[in-house]
């Protein structure tokens, strides 16, 4: 196999859960937990170098053992064995002073759609960035480094990995409370308490969230679980601005009044339900950034950067003619028209034609694009 061929393959290193490598969306054997853990070192480099001193600290730590660098260079001679065996052998490199991958993570992918998020925020394009940033946390299979705690770096490396993951959380739902779904959010701000009692924001935004349904005493109850949390984990007090909400759930101040509800592109909606595509009404759309909408009439409706596309994407992580939607037996399907970077819905990469259902998330590149049913407006 020529050095060319063994570029080419596509490696990809799972690390927001447990440590897994795939080789052109294969998995491949990882090894035990130092492969595994100096695999995680050189993916979380980004393709720097990582030095030689560097990995025998974070793998072995001070109990360095004498034999730990003779062990270090067989854990890389498997490593590279195992990619030269699946044709990718050419993204490890050694490079004084240590080793590189070149490999794409879920971590970097995570990072990307959190930013588009944090863009579509900053112009107060809520649908947009609630997607993006669902889109994100979709991405996670577990904790992260889930299976290499063992290892200080890991653990460290593990701690600001989830502190971005809640951020996104938070910045989630604070766009899905603009996009007036509060409803929609209360179950999941439930969950995130209950695991991350002294996170203060995230009892604000359940708090507001539950006022916003109308149930004022859940919104008190929960302040007051907060505050129980608080003195039992840090011995604290609530900040000021907890405080100040709960004064305001108790004065029903206006600015917590519910939001109308949104539907993509930002104008307020009627609830619906799913009906068939030939029900006369709103058609199945899909729709882009900014509010750009296209419906679904039965014709493929492609999704790329050329001009000629239906939807065009300004991104330059799109190509040309990158996927497109069709119709299926039962309705609507995806198809990634073997674009370079992939075509994702709700997180998870398409392979094969894949039945889009309402609410869907398609991410091709960084544009997010929802996928919005038939709606009988009658």
């Amino acid at each position: 196999m020529t050095a060319i061929s063994q570029c080419l393959a596509t490696v990809h290193v799972d690390l927001l859960g447990p440590v897994q490598v795939r080789v052109d969306d294969q998995v491949v054997a990882a090894g035990g937990p130092k492969l595994r853990a100096i695999v995680a070192m050189l993916a979380l480099a980004g393709g720097r170098t990582v030095s030689v001193d560097d990995l025998l600290d974070g793998v072995w730590g001070e109990n360095l053992p004498a034999t730990a660098r003779n062990t270090l260079q067989y854990h890389v001679a498997v490593l590279r064995k195992t990619l030269t065996a699946h044709g990718a052998g050419g993204r490890l490199t050694t490079r004084d002073p240590g080793y590189a991958l070149t490999v794409e993570t879920d971590a970097t992918r995570f990072a990307s759609l959190a930013a588009s998020g944090t863009r579509a925020a900053a112009a107060d394009d809520h649908e947009q960035a609630a997607a993006s940033y669902a889109a994100a946390l979709d991405v996670w299979q577990g904790n992260a480094l889930a299976d290499l705690r063992e290892f200080e770096f890991a653990v460290a490396r593990a701690v600001a990995l989830e502190g971005q993951r809640l951020t996104c959380a938070e910045a989630w739902a604070d766009a899905e409370l603009a996009c007036g779904r509060a409803d929609a959010i209360v179950s999941a701000l439930h969950d995130l308490v209950t695991e991350n009692p002294t996170r203060e924001r995230l009892w604000e935004q359940l708090m507001v969230a539950l006022y916003r349904t109308g149930r004022q005493d859940a919104a008190l109850s929960a302040y007051r679980s907060a505050r129980q949390a608080l003195d039992r984990e840090l011995g604290v007090e609530p900040s000021a601005r907890l405080v100040a909400v709960q004064q305001a759930i108790l004065c029903h101040d206006p600015r917590l009044a519910p939001v109308p509800a949104q539907e993509p592109g930002g104008r307020p909606v009627r609830a619906t339900s799913l009906v068939a595509s030939g029900v006369p009404g709103s058609p199945p759309m899909l729709t882009g950034h900014g509010g750009v909408k296209v419906a679904l009439t039965g014709a493929p409706v492609v999704l790329g950067r050329h001009g000629d596309c239906d939807l065009v994407l300004a991104d330059e992580q799109a190509s040309r003619r990158h996927a497109q939607v069709e119709a299926g037996a039962d309705g609507f399907v995806l198809v990634d028209l073997g674009s370079t970077n992939g075509t994702y819905l709700n997180g998870t990469a398409v392979k094969a034609p894949v039945a889009l259902t309402d609410g869907d998330t398609i991410v091709v590149g960084h544009t997010v694009v929802r996928f919005s049913a038939a709606r009988d407006l009658s």
